[in-house]
């Protein structure tokens, strides 16, 4: 019996989430469109987060879970920034997915609130510049492994640092 990828329920199945934002998309959306393309071709299921109203046509969407949220930088009662993250906390802690993959230049702020409200969720941070191996994004408790794209980028990550660090060339 083969397993359905768009069945966000059968854990036979691994679903990766991206952590999709407007940075990410002007730098690097031709990279994740092929990295979600392989993902898809051997079978596993993909979850995009991203803000509301963000335009998504540049990856491939079709067929995935897409989850989006409202946020407000401005605001200073971290009550009504959670509650704009709610309900993709709620669907994430229904059918977690395996691992959120985040780009390092992402905005730190709902990211950690999304960190504080889905407990256990691992993050992989994909970090193109070494300053962003020093973020508040990188101290994030669930983040469990960096990705550098290049020797130099790790070669700054801190010494006494506990995360894990992969060098993709």
């Amino acid at each position: 019996m083969s397993s359905d990828p768009n069945n966000f329920t059968d854990n036979t199945v691994m679903d990766i989430a991206f952590w999709v934002d407007a940075s990410m998309l002007a730098g690097e959306s031709a990279f994740v469109r092929h990295l979600v393309m392989g993902l898809k071709a051997e079978g596993q299921r993909v979850t995009f987060i991203a803000p509301a109203g963000l335009d998504l046509s540049s990856l491939p969407t079709l067929g995935s879970r897409v989850l989006t949220y409202r946020w407000n930088g401005w605001e200073k009662f971290s009550v009504l920034q959670k509650l704009r993250l709610n309900h993709v906390a709620r669907a994430l802690q229904d059918s977690p997915p395996d691992v959120l993959v985040a780009w390092g230049s992402a905005d730190a702020g709902p990211l950690q609130m999304l960190a504080q409200s889905v407990m256990g969720l691992p993050i992989v941070l994909w970090c193109w510049d070494a300053g962003e191996m020093f973020a508040p994004l990188a101290r994030i408790k669930n983040v469990r492994h960096i990705v550098a794209s290049s020797a130099a980028v790790a070669s700054r990550g801190s010494i006494d640092s506990t995360v894990p660090i992969t060098i993709v060339h």
